[in-house]
């Protein structure tokens, strides 16, 4: 068995019920799902009797697994990690650890691991991008504790080019070589297994842009672009050179069936100048957009502009 025990989404908002998350990755960061193989569920955890004595029962639910001599893994919640034992036996259910009993373990010891209880035993993963499946699979291999860190970054980048879409003669463009949707699909494989493939259960958006280790891959502050000012541009005032096109870059979140875009045209003193409120083509949801800046709606005395987004 295995299960999914991490995930690049982040928490946005703790305060709703449920708590909202993005789902907004950048390719050119690993893009990291991690799996944990379990061999058994631990039921309980005893002292041991003759001819185990001083020893430690665990009661578990996967029949017979270990002989004397095996190593497994017994994870710990109070300490978060995995402890390493060598069993000195084990019976239908049972595996006996030559260590001292705590009674705190019949509730902080939930799960093992026995690194070759499954000869070659992988982890398969798909991706759906833009709802097509890709024609190949991913293999991840665990390490010797049952983690399986997947990075499927390198895929999602195959799907990216730098090539803009559009002809600055719409308000806003899809950038559709640029960004995306996927969803993951998973299956434990080993010898003589034939599961079935096992959804992730969330939909997650990329876009083309890069994140340090430290960030991760989750590009939450720009999820919701309503009340935020958070665009996709390299500088905090990206400066416009009149007679060239330009455009400035949001992620349109899907949750938002329609957006209304508001410019604000203000003079070098703070004055404003004209508005031009426009709604956005809904082609671009769940996109990277670039929305155009038309040279003939800016006064030649204009000096900044604000944009806005609302719902219309």
């Amino acid at each position: 068995m295995i299960t999914l025990i991490g995930t690049p989404a982040v928490v946005v908002d703790s305060e709703v019920s449920p708590e909202e998350y993005s789902y907004l990755l950048a390719t050119e960061s690993p893009v990291l799902f991690t799996f944990q193989k379990v061999d058994a569920n631990v039921v309980g955890v005893t002292e041991a009797t003759s001819p185990y004595a001083d020893m430690i029962e665990i009661e578990h639910d996967a029949g017979e697994i270990v002989e004397a001599g095996t190593k497994v893994y017994v994870f710990d919640s109070l300490y978060g990690e995995m402890i390493e034992y060598t069993a000195a036996g084990g019976d239908d259910g049972y595996i006996y650890i030559n260590d001292e009993y705590e009674a705190r373990f019949a509730s902080d010891w939930l799960y093992i691991i026995v690194p070759d209880n499954t000869p070659n035993a992988y982890i398969e993963v798909r991706l759906k991008v833009n709802d097509v499946y890709l024609d190949n699979t991913i293999r991840y291999t665990y390490n010797t504790k049952g983690v399986a860190v997947c990075d499927i970054s390198r895929f999602l980048q195959a799907e990216i080019s730098i090539d803009k879409v559009g002809t600055y003669s719409n308000v806003n463009d899809a950038e559709t070589n640029q960004s995306g949707k996927f969803e993951l699909e998973y299956r434990e494989r080993y010898d003589g297994d034939s599961s079935t493939w096992v959804e992730e259960g969330s939909e997650w958006y990329y876009v083309y842009a890069v994140r340090s280790k430290e960030q991760g891959s989750n590009l939450w502050e720009f999820w919701d672009i309503i009340g935020q000012e958070n665009l996709f541009n390299q500088f905090a005032y990206p400066v416009w050179w009149i007679g060239s096109p330009f455009d400035i870059q949001f992620w349109w979140n899907p949750k938002y069936a329609a957006l209304e875009l508001t410019r604000n045209n203000y003079d070098a003193s703070g004055s404003l100048l004209s508005t031009q409120t426009e709604t956005l083509d809904d082609d671009g949801l769940g996109y990277l957009n670039s929305i155009r800046i038309d040279e003939d709606l800016i006064e030649a005395t204009c000096d900044y502009i604000t944009l806005e987004f609302a719902e219309p």
